[in-house]
This record gives structure tokens, C-alpha cells and sequence, in this order.
């Protein structure tokens, strides 16, 4: 009879959670009747970051092991305080009951939900299952100072700040102050290097180091007229002042065609730079002995320069004073 009376109340019990949506029933081997999962929250409108209680109710047999699985829960909620054991009372039917509380807050106003949870239920005998709660809505509005609750409108609202508004305005200020300094580090002027002077280069000693190489008896003519012209070209643009080594021959012809170098040594200048191009762009392929005498040619063209850009001096000042005066006198 004692057993007939649990039956009956086992059943009884199933079929009100199940009319009242506060069970699920259970996938797998388990039998409903035997483990019952409910969900309840003591309030259903909260004030924006306040705390509801959310329980969670199962009741099972003495012997059956029992998991919570929380899946998406809490949701849109924060769990605020840590979750203590819960509380385990046996009930008049044989089965025991655990009962845990979930201390809950959400910072987002509106109509959330909080995510159903699952009961993993495994029995003595091996069967295993799981069970699923309902889910719960809670309404969660703004408390304005002056007006109390206000309807919720949508719009986003963030997490007020515990700092005064002067404490962020000396924030702002102080980051960039701090922008300013590293701008004018990186803007201050760097002293410049002192300009060293420019070593003299014996260039005629250049030459001879083109000579030393031997390129002409190895066939490289090419090579041998292109190193003679970068030499004498530095030479020049060093010694008379005149751009050459950015500047074609036809260029330099025309920068030469206004100067002090006009004349035959400009002549000759332009000549030995334009067979020198012969050579290097048309590939014509001057004779041993008139390849081996370019560095001799170089050398007189150094010369030359050199002698021009010596000023001529005037007849009456090689003239001794005594002559000047002599010269002067009428006859």
C-alpha cells in the first residue's frame, strides 16, 4: 500500500510541474517521473544592475548523480556572487531535493531572457539522460532620480562612471601634453655633422691605377675607356667648377660653349668624351695601340685644364718698374 501511495504521488507531482511549463522532460533512458528540473526567479522586473535570486530546483532519486550544464545561461545577465553548494533536503517520497541559488544582474535595459539550463541525470543502474528547463523573461528598466522607472526606448546604455567628469578632463589634457613633447622631440633640430673636407686625390695617380689593370691586352676596351672617363670626369667637374658627371657629352658640350674653356681645350675635351661614347654605346672597337694611348691622352687633357685655369697676367705687371717707366717715357 505504502508503495501504491509513492507511486501515485510521484505521478501527481509530475503532471503539475508539467501543466504549470516549469519541467521538461527528459532525452534518453531516464523516466520523467523520476527526476524533476524547475526554474524560478523571485522577481520578473528589476531595476538596471540590481539582483535577482534565480533557483534551480531538481529532484531526483538518493542514488542518481545529478549535473547542471549551463549552456548559454546566464545570457545577457552577470552572475554576481559566487555560487554556493547547494542545499540537499530529502522529500517524503524517498527522492532528495537540491535547491541552488544563482545571485543575478544585467546592465542592459529591456525585455531579456534568461537561457534555460540542463540537467545531465545519470541512474544506478547506468541509464543516462538530460533534462532542459524553460527559460524565464525578466523585464530590466532604467531608474531615473527624478521620475523613478521609465520605459526602456532601445537605446544602448552604458555603465555610469564611478570617476568625477574633472578626472577624465585632466586625463584628456595630460595625453596630449604628453602628444605635444613626443611631436616636438621627434620635430627638434638635430645639430648637423660637421662637413668634413674633402681629401685631395691625385688623379693623375688615378689614371695610372686604370693603366695597372691591364684591361686592353684582356680585350676589355670597353671597360678600360669607361673608367679613363669617370676619372677625368671627376677631374674636372672637381678642378674647373663645371657639372660633368650627371651630364651628357652633347650637355657638356653647351655648358663649355659659354665658358673659359671654349676654345681648343674645350675642343679636345669634347672630342675624347665623344669617342669614349663611341665605345661604350656604338661598340666600336678602337686599335690596341690607340686604346693603350687614351690614358696618355687623359693625361695631357689634365694638363691642359689646369694651364687654363691659371689667369694670363697682364704685360705691365711682368714689367719691372723701372722699365714700366722707361716704357711710359716718349722717345
Amino acid at each position: 500500500m505504502n508503495m501504491l501511495n509513492s507511486r501515485r504521488i510521484r505521478f501527481l507531482s509530475a503532471v503539475v510541474l508539467c501543466v504549470i511549463g516549469t519541467i521538461v522532460s527528459p532525452s534518453g533512458g531516464v523516466d520523467a517521473a523520476e527526476v524533476l528540473l524547475s526554474v524560478a526567479s523571485n522577481r520578473d522586473t528589476v531595476e538596471w544592475g540590481s539582483p535577482l535570486v534565480y533557483r534551480v530546483r531538481v529532484q531526483r532519486h538518493p542514488t542518481d548523480q545529478v549535473e547542471l550544464v549551463p549552456e548559454a545561461f546566464p545570457g545577457p545577465f552577470e552572475i554576481r556572487e559566487p555560487v554556493d553548494d547547494p542545499v540537499v533536503t530529502d522529500l517524503e517520497d524517498g527522492r532528495v531535493q537540491e535547491v541552488r541559488d544563482f545571485v543575478l544582474r544585467a546592465f542592459e535595459p529591456g525585455v531579456l531572457e534568461i537561457p534555460p539550463v540542463t540537467a545531465r541525470i545519470r541512474t544506478a543502474e547506468g541509464d543516462t539522460g538530460s533534462i532542459r528547463s524553460r527559460s524565464i523573461v525578466v523585464v530590466v528598466v532604467d531608474l531615473d532620480p527624478a521620475d523613478g522607472f521609465v520605459e526602456y526606448d532601445g537605446s544602448q546604455k552604458s555603465i555610469p562612471a564611478d570617476l568625477p567628469w574633472w578626472f577624465w578632463v585632466a586625463g584628456a589634457a595630460l595625453v596630449v601634453g604628453l602628444l605635444i613633447l613626443v611631436v616636438r622631440w621627434w620635430r627638434r633640430e638635430k645639430p648637423l655633422p660637421e662637413a668634413t673636407p674633402d681629401l685631395p686625390v691625385d688623379w693623375r695617380e688615378e689614371v695610372a691605377a686604370v693603366e695597372a689593370l691591364g684591361l686592353v691586352a684582356k680585350g676589355e676596351t670597353k671597360r678600360h675607356y669607361s673608367l679613363l672617363s669617370d676619372v677625368f670626369r671627376h677631374f674636372f667637374e672637381k678642378t674647373s667648377g663645371i657639372e660633368s658627371m650627371e651630364r651628357t657629352t652633347s650637355e657638356l658640350k653647351g655648358a663649355l660653349a659659354g665658358s673659359y674653356l671654349s676654345g681648343r681645350v674645350g675642343r679636345e675635351i669634347i672630342s675624347f668624351l665623344a669617342e669614349v661614347d663611341l665605345v661604350k654605346f656604338a661598340k666600336v672597337e678602337p686599335g690596341p695601340d690607340q686604346a693603350a694611348a687614351s690614358a696618355t691622352q687623359v693625361r695631357r687633357l689634365m694638363d691642359a685644364v689646369e694651364e687654363a685655369l691659371v689667369p694670363a697676367v697682364p704685360e705691365t705687371e711682368a714689367l719691372s718698374p723701372q722699365t714700366a717707366a722707361s716704357a711710359g717715357e716718349m722717345p
